[in-house]
């Protein structure tokens, strides 16, 4: 009987797994597309990590849209902090299914630094977004967008067990946040943005700069081609984290009023772009 019940146990446990991991995978696929697709290139025994990640960032980065008022959304920013000490604890992890999934990611000690400094740093920034109003500048925008985003490049390598030179790391934050703000104004069709609700709120802050999109367009292609090209070729074993950010050239041609993207030419681009090495 109680063999029986140990195995009723595991079985149950397991389930629990399985369902917390379709969950995150369900998130990063509704949110974040492009890191999903860019998941799939990495190492087997990687690739759920990588998606605990997202699924994990995927839920601080959607806080501001989903409250009604600043106070709730920093309720929620608490949680979330609060969820993130108990597992650093090891504590039972909250029931939630990233919560219950993120353990793994910090059973290494410098890992578990380095993620956990990223994640609160995303926490804390996203308060600029959390009240109503438009950016002051481009640059005010950029910075925001690598202040909440620029961070998950280097928990991804963390993840992915690879580290880059300090310059390289600096270089990839400010990419991450080309990338966003390209992504952005670049008005993904009404299927994605309903469901990308962390990206209406960009749009809502972007506000003046997605009137003007041709000339911005102009302005982030040249600080596109200045970054990038101080990035050399791209080892393998990195461009699981790095993959989805040569997509932004793509989404400067829609800002400008060109064609944009479609499922294909997007995967088309970084399939590329894993072969080359060149972002």
């Amino acid at each position: 009987m109680v063999a029986a019940s140990k195995l009723i146990s595991v079985m149950e446990a397991s389930d629990r797994q399985r369902q917390n991991a379709a969950y995150c995978l369900d998130q990063v696929r509704k949110f974040s597309e492009d890191r999903y697709v860019a998941a799939q290139f990495a190492a087997k025994h990687q690739h759920q990590p990588l998606i605990v990640l997202y699924a994990l960032a995927t839920e601080i980065h959607r806080i501001p849209a989903s409250v009604s008022e600043p106070t709730l959304g920093a309720i929620r920013q608490q949680w979330w902090r609060d969820a993130l000490a108990e597992i650093r604890n090891n504590d039972n992890p909250r029931a939630h299914p990233v919560v219950e999934s993120i353990a793994p990611l910090f059973e290494d000690t410098r890992s578990a630094a380095v993620i956990s400094d990223t994640i609160l740093s995303m926490i804390a920034a996203t308060d600029e977004l959390l009240s109503p109003g438009e950016f002051e500048s481009l640059g005010v925008a950029l910075e925001c967008a690598s202040q909440i985003y620029g961070g998950l490049s280097k928990a991804a390598l963390q993840v992915l067990s690879v580290s880059v030179q300090q310059e390289t790391a600096d270089l990839l934050i400010e990419l991450e946040a080309l990338y966003v703000v390209s992504r952005t104004l670049a008005q993904p069709d009404k299927a994605v943005a309903d469901a990308e609700v962390q990206v209406d709120t960009f749009q809502q802050r972007l506000g003046r700069f997605a009137r003007s999109t041709p000339d911005i367009a102009d302005q982030l292609r040249q600080k596109w081609r200045e970054k990038a090209s101080k990035i050399g070729p791209v080892e393998p074993e990195i461009m699981p984290a790095v993959v989805h950010l040569a997509l932004t050239p793509g989404y400067l041609k829609r800002v400008a009023g060109k064609a944009g993207y479609n499922p294909l030419a997007k995967r088309l681009c970084l399939f590329k772009t894993v072969l080359t090495g060149r972002l």
